[in-house]
């Protein structure tokens, strides 16, 4: 009888689909933050942040996971990133598909981030994010999803 065996340590196999099972949110997964860079094609640089439920430019990072299925989930929360009815960026209960994150191409890792392979996305006049909708005061913004290492 093995040390393991006596202590009722649990016995790990090791088989080829080891690194899939234990380290698929590592590598599949990546952590990271929304960021403005473009606001009317100018640069920009700018925090994206959850507050009360809706997405906001503000002064600080909401961390989110970025899923290849394309959803984003809140960092440990169980909120998922959607689009409301008014094309107001909000959190819901369940995953909404569509967002993509585009190969990193910056020198932080950040990839251009698109809904539907279109990135028509807007800061409106009360500094919520909209995409393709009719909020007043609406700037045309660039995101980007950056990885956090």
């Amino acid at each position: 009888m093995s040390f393991r065996q006596k202590k009722n340590f649990p016995v790990t196999t090791i088989t080829p689909d080891f690194p899939k099972k234990y380290f698929k949110l590592i590598v599949y997964i990546p952590f990271g933050v929304l960021e403005v860079t473009k606001i009317e094609n100018e640069p920009f640089n700018g925090s994206l942040q959850i507050i009360e439920g809706k997405l906001y430019l503000g002064d600080r990072l909401t961390v989110f996971d970025y899923h290849q299925e394309g959803y984003l989930e809140k960092f440990l929360a169980g909120e998922y990133l959607s689009i409301d009815e008014s094309g107001k960026l909000t959190m819901r209960s369940h995953p909404h598909l569509g967002f993509n994150v585009e190969s990193p191409t910056g020198p932080w890792g950040e990839g251009a981030f698109t809904y539907n392979g279109e990135s028509d996305f807007q800061l409106c006049g009360d500094n919520l994010i909209g995409f393709r909708s009719n909020c007043t005061g609406a700037f045309r913004i660039a995101i980007a999803y950056t990885e956090i290492l």
